[in-house]
This record gives C-alpha cells, structure tokens and sequence, in this order.
C-alpha cells in the first residue's frame, strides 16, 4: 500500500514539474520572439539543436537546468528555483 502511495505522489510531483516547465519554457519562447532570435541562432548560442529547443518550446519536453539557464542568459532573464 504504501509503495503504491508513493509512486502516485512521483506521479503528481512529475505532472506538477512539467506544467511548471512548459510554462517557463513558453515565456522564454516568448522572449526569444520579441528578441528576433531564430531558434536555429538560440541553438547554435546554449549548444542544442533547433529541433530540440522546438521540442521544449512546444511542452514536448523538459530541457536541463543546464539548458534552461543557458537559455535564460542568453535572453537576458532570470530563472529563479523555488
């Protein structure tokens, strides 16, 4: 019972996480447009590819904190952990 209990509680951590980061992901996207970046010339400035930074701006997928804080400088904003 209690190993069931838990794996529901990662489960909710999980789901929580992701909104937080596809909704991070999608104000940094937003950023990136106001700023006239392509996604191919932000790739190119943290070291992924274009493909993968769509997949993170689409909530596809969840970048590192490496990836997200290379992204944020690179914008001229602050990622902040709570």
């Amino acid at each position: 019972m209690t190993h069931a209990r838990l794996a529901l509680d990662r489960r909710v951590l999980a789901l929580a996480v992701d909104d937080d980061c596809r909704v991070l992901c999608n104000d940094l996207r937003a950023r990136r447009e106001q700023t006239r970046l392509t996604r191919t010339q932000l790739a190119a400035q943290i070291g992924t590819s274009r493909e993968m930074l769509r997949h993170w701006e689409s909530g596809k997928g969840n970048p590192t904190m490496r990836y997200f804080v290379a992204w944020a400088r690179v914008l001229d904003c602050e990622v902040v952990v709570r």
